[in-house]
């Protein structure tokens, strides 16, 4: 019996370690395409306002689908949202690429927006699975490194997006998202 619980909380745990892993991956991207887009539109425009306006418009999109998220959460499969929210993010970040190659910035605004809306559907899934794939034992350990890595991401993240618009390649910056 004891042998059982063991392969139990290792395979519990494997998948926790991966859930992190790719959790890290996708935050670090978020963090350097939201530094790039902010420098891009400041390039394209010379407009610190319309670099807050970006902010604004993916604040909003957060705001008001969070709680889309979490109802889609509750009543659909959460594997499926998640890969439907991540494979159209994906998406979205090849259509950020034209908007940035075309220095359209409406449709810089609408992509932001729909990266802000995919994101906030993919986020209140994203908890409830990390919730429900930890044992709870390792809850506590997870959620602190998941914080600390948010905190080391939120750092990082626009530096090497300023990295990446100082040697011009805003498009490598993106596609790493």
């Amino acid at each position: 019996k004891e042998a059982i619980m063991t392969n139990v909380d290792d395979a519990s745990l494997g998948k926790a370690n991966g859930l992190f892993g790719l959790q890290f991956l996708s935050d670090f991207g978020d963090q350097i395409t939201n530094a790039l887009l902010a420098l891009c539109v400041l390039d394209i425009t010379q407009s610190t306002g319309k670099v807050g306006f970006i902010y604004v418009v993916t604040t909003f999109g957060f705001v008001v689908f969070t709680l889309v998220g979490g109802l889609l959460g509750d009543a659909l499969s959460r594997r499926n949202i998640l890969c439907f929210a991540d494979l159209g993010r994906g998406l979205a970040v090849l259509l950020l690429l034209l908007a940035v190659r075309e220095k359209s910035i409406s449709l810089i605004y609408a992509t932001s927006f729909l990266l802000s809306i995919l994101g906030s559907i993919h986020g209140p899934v994203k908890v409830s699975t990390w919730a429900e794939n930890i044992p709870a034992s390792y809850l506590e350990r997870y959620n602190s490194l998941f914080e600390l890595s948010l905190q080391i991401i939120t750092i990082l993240g626009p530096l090497i997006a300023s990295f990446f618009i100082l040697r011009n390649w805003t498009n490598f910056g993106f596609a790493m998202d």
